[in-house]
């Protein structure tokens, strides 16, 4: 038997239409990713200080208080109001709490009514006693001349004795009014929580309607027992650094600073180092691991919003800062600088762009070379996203793009 010319036709042959969509849909999804927006990693304009060039060491701080008062009420009652919240900051002398005192206000101003009533009585008996006096004279007058009896002498000094006794008993009765009134208002003014210093309020421990007890001697101030807010001393604020024992001989007290802190990121601050950490051979052993040493620094000008907590960054120099090297400047990742054109660009992105995320060609000036950082004048700001590795790319301004996540 002859075999055949060609073989049959297989069951599993593909129809040429599935073959041209597997061809149409690899197009499509080589055109889409083409065309799709490209994936960039971003950067962050910074503020940089032209002291870390001088810095003999650079580290991380945080702005701690070395000095730190609960404010509790000295009498019982209910909080009725109070001014502070946390993060006020309060002058000394200045209430920030008070209790109800309905009450001892109405004592207060009996014993004020009172002193005054017995100040007007004190009136009254000087004019019995300059009467008595007149009266006494006169009979003395008439004693001398004969005309006026033994008797009647003796009821006349009789009477002036009586009104200079009712004068003194007078003006004691004056004095236990003052001492009733100075009582009232110690009551009154016990109400009243005044800051004992110029200082910033870290923590609040109670709230209105809160019944409060004054601490006694063997019992500090809780919840319960009258403490209200934790007080911090504003002029007492410091940087804490953590210092390894080996960096201990590189300072000294009095050492420069540069500092750049949380509170004021745009601007530089000056400070000096006021204490070292003791080494540990002549720290008190008491069985618990001591402390972590920490080098503590001076703040010279500290900003009014500078608050417990907060970071900061220390620059240790060689000596104290000039004009010229006080002031931070803008500063940008040196990947981030595209070279490719001149003047040399950055590009930022705008992340809520109408269209999605897109980039925006900045040229910019550049300044000296800071580490990692290349200091920068153009439209920037701190804080700016700007393209990381932009040589990388094909951008151009205006376009669309994804950005990485972090």
């Amino acid at each position: 038997m002859p075999y055949p010319l060609s073989l049959p036709p297989s069951k599993t042959t593909r129809p040429p239409w599935l073959w041209g969509g597997l061809v149409l849909g690899g197009l499509a999804l080589t055109g889409w990713l083409t065309l799709r927006p490209p994936l960039v990693e971003t950067t962050e304009v910074v503020w940089a200080h032209p002291a870390q060039n001088l810095a003999l060491h650079t580290a991380n701080g945080k702005v701690m208080a070395q000095r730190t008062m609960v404010l509790s009420s000295k009498g019982s009652g209910r909080l009725a109001w109070m001014l502070a919240k946390e993060g006020d900051t309060v002058s000394e002398g200045e209430v920030v709490a008070r209790l109800e005192n309905g009450d001892a206000a109405a004592a207060r101003d009996r014993a004020q009514a009172s002193l005054t009533e017995a100040r007007t009585q004190e009136s009254f008996a000087e004019a019995a006693v300059h009467a008595a006096s007149a009266l006494h004279q006169r009979a003395e007058v008439l004693f001398s001349q004969r005309l006026l009896a033994t008797s009647a002498l003796d009821a006349a000094e009789a009477k002036l004795r009586h009104a200079k006794d009712a004068e003194a008993a007078q003006d004691a009765a004056i004095d236990h009014a003052a001492a009733a009134l100075r009582d009232a208002a110690a009551a009154l003014e016990a109400t009243l929580i005044r800051a004992p210093f110029n200082g910033i309020v870290v923590a609040k421990h109670a709230n209105l309607g809160d019944v409060l007890i004054p601490p006694s001697p063997t019992v500090t101030a809780t919840l319960v027992n009258g403490a209200v807010v934790t007080l911090v001393d504003r002029n007492s604020l410091q940087i804490e650094v953590p210092w390894a024992e080996a960096d201990h001989a590189a300072l000294r007290v009095g050492q420069p600073c540069a500092l750049q802190l949380q509170a004021q990121p745009g601007q530089a601050f000056e400070g000096q180092v006021v204490a070292l950490p003791l080494p540990p051979a002549l720290l008190p052993s008491h069985g618990t691991p001591p402390p972590p040493p920490v080098v503590k620094i001076h703040i010279s000008a500290a900003p009014d919003t500078l608050r417990p907590k907060q970071w900061a960054k220390v620059f240790f120099l060689p000596r104290t800062l000039q004009a010229d090297d006080s002031a931070p400047h803008l500063a940008v990742p040196s990947h981030a600088i595209d070279h490719r054109s001149q003047p040399p660009l950055v590009w930022r992105v705008i992340p809520h762009a109408p269209k999605g995320p897109e980039v925006q060609a900045l040229p910019v000036v550049l300044g000296d070379p800071l580490g990692e950082v290349t200091l920068v004048m153009g439209a920037l700001n701190a804080g700016d996203k700007l393209v990381r590795y932009p040589t990388a790319l094909p951008l151009y301004s205006g376009q669309t793009v994804r950005l990485s996540l972090p």
